[in-house]
């Protein structure tokens, strides 16, 4: 048989994430992802890390995919206060989450919509990867971009603004 997989998925949750390009949002479309890969796995585990400015571990590696759906589901913007995409600071905690008990493949599935890199995401991957994860990132969004919403004084949505008061458009960083 194959080795079973350590996977863990880092999400990010930052604001831009609230994005409606991707109808319902980016985030929620990564949600269903997200959910549609746990359905493809089988003895394997997975872990959730939720990043923005700092990474935090949402759930440890189990094989427990129920529990594992429930917290991707509570996954929101408001999850971590400091704003940014700390690609960085996640991969970083997924390797430390692997540790030494790490018994089968370590791959990591990064969604994120890239918007304002910050940390040394570079360095972090190729650390990783010499402790022999793999990782691959998946961008969320449409490179158009679209309005990010905020909720709004009133619960009405707002849309973050630059300082000239145009509408920012959160766009997904072109890859190379």
């Amino acid at each position: 048989g194959r080795k079973c997989l350590d996977l863990i998925l880092p999400v990010a949750v930052s604001r831009s994430m609230l994005s409606n390009d991707v109808p319902p949002s980016r985030l929620e479309r990564v949600k269903l992802a997200t959910q549609d890969l746990l359905n493809e796995l089988h003895g394997d585990r997975v872990g959730l890390i939720a990043f923005a400015g700092r990474a935090f571990l949402q759930a440890p590696l189990t094989i427990d995919y129920d529990a594992a759906v429930d917290s991707i589901n509570d996954l929101d913007s408001k999850s971590i206060p400091e704003g940014g995409t700390n690609i960085s600071d996640a991969i970083t905690l997924a390797t430390k989450t692997y540790g030494k008990a790490a018994t089968g493949n370590r791959a990591l599935i990064i969604f994120t919509d890239g918007e304002e890199l910050n940390g040394d995401a570079v360095t972090a991957a190729t650390a990783a990867a010499a402790a022999g994860v793999k990782i691959f990132a998946v961008g969320v969004g449409t490179p158009g971009g679209s309005l990010i919403p905020i909720p709004g004084e009133n619960g009405g949505p707002a849309f973050v603004k630059d300082e000239g008061g145009k509408g920012v458009k959160a766009k997904l960083s072109a890859r190379p």
